[in-house]
Formats: structure tokens, C-alpha cells, sequence
């Protein structure tokens, strides 16, 4: 019998036990969630705020901590700049696309480049094309 059905079934004769059960069926789906943010921010996203405010509250919503992921607030953190470059990429792009609100999507790639400790010049090394597009967008 599966480990999830023997909990189940203890649930059922034991009274006492059901809320416990329910608790830790939901931190377990909090877990779940949280370890799926997690993936997501060390893949690498440009909209890593939602994710980090998601994560954060999968945590507190379990009673989890980073421990129970396997990781900790220095590991996480160390996440951040290459998300602040994917962030910056995307709103280089948008700057590329929308002439309209140019200097505003220019101003939000800046503000992630710093974020991410990058400059302009090591932004557009390592990504040529990039450094192209910033000179014609400039």
C-alpha cells in the first residue's frame, strides 16, 4: 500500500490525527509549490519579483523554511543577478520594440543592470548583439 494511503487510512481511525494529517498534507503542497519557484529562479527569469514574493509566502504559508528545500538566503540571493540580467535583456528588447516608451524600458534595463551589479560595457561584451542594439538605441 502507497505511504499516502496508509496515511490516509490512519486519518480515518484516528480522530485526533485527521487535522495533523491536513497540516502536513498542505505544508507537503506548499513544499511542492515552493521547490517549483525555486527551480524557476535558478533556471533564470526576467519576472523573478512574483516569483521570489511566491516563494516567500509558499515558505510562510507551510511553516517551511529554506532548510526544507535544501538551500539557504545565501544561496538564493547569489540567484538574483543573473535574473536582474534576464530581466535586463527583456526590457532591452522591449525598449527595441516599443519606441514609443523607449527611455522608460531603457530606464528599467539600467536599474536591473545595477541591480545585478553589471554595467553597460560588460552587458554589451558579453552579449555583442546586445551591445549593438544599445548602441542604435542610444
Amino acid at each position: 500500500m502507497p505511504v499516502i494511503d496508509i496515511v490516509a487510512v490512519m486519518c480515518l481511525y484516528v480522530g485526533r490525527i485527521i487535522s495533523n494529517c491536513k497540516e502536513r498534507q498542505g505544508m507537503s503542497e506548499h513544499k511542492e509549490i515552493a521547490a517549483e519557484l525555486l527551480k524557476e529562479l535558478r533556471r533564470g527569469t526576467p519576472r523573478y519579483k512574483p516569483y521570489l514574493g511566491s516563494l516567500v509566502r509558499e515558505l510562510h504559508g507551510g511553516g517551511l523554511s529554506l532548510r526544507d528545500l535544501g538551500t539557504d538566503y545565501a544561496a538564493v540571493k547569489s540567484l538574483l543577478p543573473q535574473n536582474h540580467k534576464k530581466s535586463a535583456l527583456m526590457w532591452l528588447r522591449a525598449a527595441h520594440e516599443d519606441t514609443e516608451r523607449r527611455p522608460a524600458h531603457l530606464q528599467r534595463m539600467r536599474l536591473e543592470l545595477r541591480k545585478g551589479g553589471f554595467t553597460l560595457e560588460s552587458f554589451g561584451k558579453e552579449h555583442w548583439s546586445i551591445g549593438a542594439m544599445l548602441g542604435a538605441l542610444a
